[in-house]
Parts: C-alpha cells; structure tokens; sequence
C-alpha cells in the first residue's frame, strides 16, 4: 500500500527521507537503514507494517 509516512503526511513525500524518518514514529529506521510499509493481506483482511531494508 506504500510508506507509513504517505498517510501521516500528505505533503510528506516531498521532504528528504532521514526528514521524515525523524517524524514516522519508528525511532530503529535511521540507523537500520529500513523503511516501514504499510501491507495490506486479502486472506486475512488485516494490515501490517513491514521494514525494507534500503538499499
């Protein structure tokens, strides 16, 4: 479904990555390099937040 920080922030796509990573609220992303995603599964109906790592 795309970047947690996508439905916090509706402008938030236009600020620098480490910017919005200060504000998303998952305080490991900086320096694990990861990035959280919102994932949405139809077999289960539920949502969930998954880390990818960057590369």
């Amino acid at each position: 479904m795309g970047k947690v920080s996508d439905y916090l922030d509706p402008y938030g796509h236009y600020n620098d990555v480490d910017t919005v990573k200060m504000g998303d609220g998952y305080m490991h992303t900086i320096e694990e390099q990861t990035c959280p995603h919102l994932m949405y599964c139809k077999n289960c109906d539920r949502n969930e937040v998954t880390f990818i790592q960057e590369v």
